[in-house]
């Protein structure tokens, strides 16, 4: 899969009923360092519909496409007693420095974050730390 062409769309600034028209009935969400960085973490194909502001994260278990190379996650996290807004589609394989990307939640301090703001460990930490402010987020329908 290749991280630019094929019909992605910035979604950053796009409410969650225009994300669900490009999406369609099922897409993928592309997070990138920069709108035109290289590094990308890529989700499994997800059918729910979008949000910026969930109260709980949605987790998308299976193979993940991070910078080419597939991971596998799966669907726990450890962060759902914060009650945080939670935005997009992330993975976790539990506690410590396994493979995660959680949006919406930052860990030093442990705290809610912003709809651009998102956790992540292990090989999904594209951007050089755990967590990362400034998430470029788009989504590509498979339809």
């Amino acid at each position: 899969m290749k991280s630019s062409g094929g019909g992605w769309t910035l979604v950053n600034d796009v409410s969650a009923d225009v994300v669900d028209i490009i999406a369609g009935s099922k897409a993928r969400q592309m997070l990138k360092c920069l709108d035109f960085g290289s590094a990308y973490v890529v989700s499994p194909v997800f059918d729910d519909a979008w949000s910026w502001s969930r109260p709980a994260p949605v987790l998308l278990a299976g193979t993940w496409d991070v910078n080419g190379a597939p991971v596998t996650c799966g669907a726990v996290s450890e962060y759902t007693e914060l009650g945080c807004s939670w935005w997009g589609f992330g993975c976790g394989t539990g506690l410590a420095g396994g493979n995660k990307v959680l949006p919406g939640v930052s860990t030093v301090p442990l705290k809610c974050a912003d709809d651009t703001s998102a956790h992540t460990g292990g090989t999904f930490s594209i951007c050089g730390k755990d967590n990362y402010g400034y998430w470029s987020t788009f989504v590509r329908t498979e339809d």
